[in-house]
C-alpha cells in the first residue's frame, strides 16, 4: 500500500563537472546546476573531498536506511507505474530517510483519504528541529503520502512536477483541492513573491489527513546545492572558510 519513490536517479558516481553542468533531468533544477560550476570546487577546496563520490557515499547510505525498512521503492519519479495497482507514494531526496515507523501511516489510510502529512523535521548541520510550513508550504522533501489513483487524474507534468519538486507541489495541489490558484498576473505575483518564503501553503482538504508524528528526517547538510547556493550569496569570498568549518552529513562518518 506504501512505495517509496526517490525523486532522482542521479549516477553520482560516474558524475563530471561537465556531465553535471548539462544535466537534463526534469528533477534536477537548472537554477542550481547553474551555480555548480563555481560552488562545487570551493567544496571541494574546503573539504579536500571530491563532490561527486561524496555525494554518492551519502546517496548509497540513505538508500539502505530506505531498504531496511522493506517497502517497495522506485528510483526516479519519472519511473512510477501509473498503471500497477493503487498505493500511497512517498517522495524523497537521495540524501534524506524515513524512519521504520513511516509505515504506520496505514493505520490513518481508508477510502476517503488522499494525501496523508507528517511534522517537517530538518536535521540542519547535525541539530534537528521541527519546523512550520515555509517556503513551498506543508509538502517538504519527505514528510507526506499521495495516493497514485488521486494523483493520476491530473497530466503527466503535474504529476512529475508534484513527485519531484516538492518546494512547488503544495502550490500545484492547492487549486486541485479548492484552494486558490496561483495568480497568473504580474501583480499578483509580485505581492505573491513578497509573502512566499513566510507563509507558505497550509493545503485543507477532507481527503487531507494531517498526523502529529514524526516519520522523516530532512538533511539540511553542507554538500546540499541549495544550501550552497544561498551560502554563497551570504558570505561572498568567506564561502570556503565557512564550509570547513561545517560538519558534513550527519549519516556519514568517514568517506
Amino acid at each position: 500500500m506504501l512505495r517509496i519513490v526517490v525523486r532522482t536517479d542521479t549516477d553520482w558516481s560516474n558524475m563530471t563537472m561537465s556531465k553535471f553542468l548539462n544535466q537534463t533531468e526534469f528533477q534536477s533544477p537548472r537554477e542550481f546546476v547553474r551555480t555548480g560550476k563555481e560552488l562545487l570546487p570551493a567544496w571541494e577546496q574546503a573539504t579536500g573531498y571530491n563532490y561527486f563520490l561524496y555525494r554518492e557515499y551519502v546517496r548509497r547510505v540513505c538508500f539502505t536506511k530506505l531498504q531496511e525498512i522493506g517497502l517497495p521503492i522506485t528510483i526516479g519519479s519519472n519511473r512510477v507505474d501509473w498503471d500497477s495497482q493503487d498505493e500511497f507514494l512517498i517522495p524523497i531526496d537521495d540524501d534524506d530517510i524515513l524512519l521504520p515507523s513511516v509505515t504506520s501511516i496505514v493505520g490513518h489510510i481508508d477510502a476517503s483519504v488522499n494525501l496523508v502529512i507528517w511534522q517537517r523535521i530538518t536535521n540542519y548541520l547535525g541539530n534537528e528541529r521541527l519546523e512550520n510550513p515555509s517556503f513551498g508550504g506543508q509538502l517538504d522533501t519527505c514528510n507526506w503520502a499521495i495516493r497514485k489513483s488521486f494523483l493520476s487524474q491530473w497530466s503527466a507534468a503535474d504529476r512529475l512536477q508534484i513527485l519531484s519538486r516538492h518546494w512547488l507541489a503544495a502550490g500545484i495541489l492547492s487549486p486541485k483541492l479548492g484552494g486558490k490558484a496561483a495568480p497568473k498576473d504580474l501583480m499578483g505575483r509580485a505581492k505573491k513573491a513578497l509573502t512566499f518564503r513566510t507563509a507558505g501553503i497550509y493545503l485543507r482538504h477532507p481527503s487531507i489527513t494531517v498526523i502529529n508524528e514524526k516519520h522523516s528526517i530532512y538533511y539540511l547538510h553542507s554538500a546540499s546545492i541549495s544550501f550552497l547556493s544561498n551560502k554563497f550569496k551570504d558570505e561572498g569570498s568567506d564561502f570556503a572558510k565557512v564550509i570547513k568549518r561545517l560538519p558534513l552529513h550527519p549519516l556519514v562518518q568517514h568517506v
